[in-house]
């Protein structure tokens, strides 16, 4: 072939990749306008960025944009439909989230929390424990991966939380959005049953404890998460403390929680849109154990996330 020839077949090939390199931007920047992300197109972009960002500066537009994922994947579900669909979006928009961050599974005896340790080593670490339930395996294990760390738990039924002094400290009282008697359901006697029991407001608690930052929240409240979650929302504003990390079990629509699938989707979506919060795990079964990370604060960015754009 003659070398002008081959000089025109190089230069053809050459324009020919670069167009599907515009192509392929292109339906990226589209997908993320659009909020038809998934954790593939996420995960390109992101590891794409040739290690401009440095410490958190990359979190802000990758929450944004699992954020919108979750939306976009959520809003459009009807009655009936939103718990079957909210895990699946979960793994579809955060997978990479939650297959990169160095998360910790601690183990109860029926069932299991979640935690991502400080990076930094010996810092004052807080976990607050709503709904004991007479059992502490996870706490135990955290203590032994952050022996610092302090232990604070609320249970209403003092056979169920007593046990809670081994590790920390122990309060006799339910949690809930509001003080006062309320009609809970607790694990007394070896059984679930309903009684009436003292609660104090979540934030009046955050307020007693004088802690401005709760690390781990572990909230098995049978039911009383749906009061207490939606305190999160706005909770710069609302909220005396940080709360960092969420490990919650969300026990269905059972009709002792006043709950249905319309009201819980719009719970879940008003803390996605609205809170620092992201959620990167949950479950398919009855209950779903759920985690979610303050992504927004900068005391949990600081504590937990400072070094992740440097080695993501």
């Amino acid at each position: 072939m003659p070398p002008r020839s081959l000089l025109l077949y190089a230069l053809l090939l050459f324009s020919a990749a670069m167009c599907l390199i515009l192509l392929n931007n292109k339906v990226k920047n589209y997908m993320m306008s659009e909020g038809r992300c998934n954790f593939q197109s996420v995960d390109v972009e992101f590891s794409n960025q040739n290690n401009k960002a440095r410490g958190t500066d990359c979190l802000p537009p990758l929450v944004k944009r699992l954020k919108k994922c979750l939306l976009w994947s959520l809003a459009p579900t009807t009655a009936g439909q939103f718990w079957s669909s909210l895990t699946p979006a979960i793994e579809d928009c955060c997978r990479f989230l939650s297959k990169t961050l160095p998360i910790h599974t601690l183990y109860n005896m029926d069932d299991f929390k979640f935690a991502i340790l400080p990076i930094a080593g010996k810092v004052k670490c807080v976990t607050l424990t709503i709904g004991i339930g007479n059992d502490i395996g996870a706490e135990k294990e955290l203590k032994k991966l952050i022996p610092n760390c302090q232990f604070i738990g609320t249970d209403p039924i003092v056979e169920s939380g007593k046990i809670y002094d081994n590790i920390g400290r122990y309060l006799n009282i339910a949690v809930s959005d509001s003080n006062g008697t309320i009609e809970a359901s607790v694990l007394a006697n070896g059984t679930y049953q309903s009684r009436n029991v003292t609660a104090q407001n979540f934030n009046d608690l955050l307020v007693e404890l004088k802690e401005p930052v709760i690390d781990f929240l572990f909230l098995d409240a049978e039911g009383a998460e749906y009061q207490i979650m939606p305190l999160l929302t706005n909770e710069r504003r609302y909220l005396n403390s940080v709360v960092c990390q969420i490990s919650v079990e969300i026990h269905g629509y059972s009709s002792e929680y006043r709950m249905n699938d319309v009201d819980y989707k719009a719970q879940v979506l008003d803390l996605i849109a609205n809170s620092s919060f992201l959620p990167i795990y949950g479950t398919k079964a009855g209950f779903n154990r759920m985690y979610w990370l303050n992504m927004e604060s900068p005391a949990c960015l600081e504590k937990y996330f400072a070094d992740f754009c440097d080695y993501s």
